[in-house]
């Protein structure tokens, strides 16, 4: 488990000056399952615009981008905290044997964030609805699986998405 709360590039330091890179990569090449919450997923993909660009850990192609960015607009409030509902994306007939299982589109999970990963579909588990675009709530490559929502500030459903992870 990754946890997250901070900036990105002091992340990627401490995780370097703990030496905490090269176990990550070998639990990755060994297909260990790597869980990711909010900044601890972020860290998953190639890099990220916060405050400056760095290199991340490279299991997810992809890159964080500033959501102001991305919305393009001011009725939204940054940071997006609060509540979503998770959507299926359309490269998914369900989320049978993943985090997400026997969890409902009506149910929601708690945000807090100012970044959102930007990948291509196929990595993508879950989106939501921010204003107008849709963005990517959740990710999984193989055995790397990310939220950029907090399941362990999310009541029930998180609690069911953590115990899907630690049964997987």
């Amino acid at each position: 488990m990754l946890p997250g709360v901070g900036a990105y590039s002091t992340a990627m330091k401490l995780l370097n000056e703990l030496n905490f890179i090269e176990p990550l990569e070998k639990a990755n090449k060994r297909k260990a399952s790597l869980m990711g919450i909010c900044l601890g997923m972020q860290l998953f993909f190639d890099e990220s615009e916060e405050f400056k660009i760095t290199k991340g850990l490279g299991f997810i192609p992809g890159k964080i981008t500033a959501l102001k960015k991305v919305i393009q607009s001011n009725m939204e409030k940054i940071p997006h905290t609060g509540w979503s509902n998770l959507l299926l994306p359309s490269s998914r007939k369900n989320w049978k044997g993943t985090v997400i299982n026997h969890i409902s589109s009506k149910e929601s999970v708690y945000f807090t964030h100012s970044y959102v990963a930007e990948t291509n579909d196929v990595n993508v588990l879950a989106y939501f609805h921010y204003g107008k675009k849709k963005l990517v709530a959740a990710v999984q490559k193989d055995n790397i699986i990310g939220c950029q929502f907090h399941p362990e500030k999310s009541g029930d459903v998180g609690l069911k998405i953590l115990s899907n992870f630690l049964l997987k």
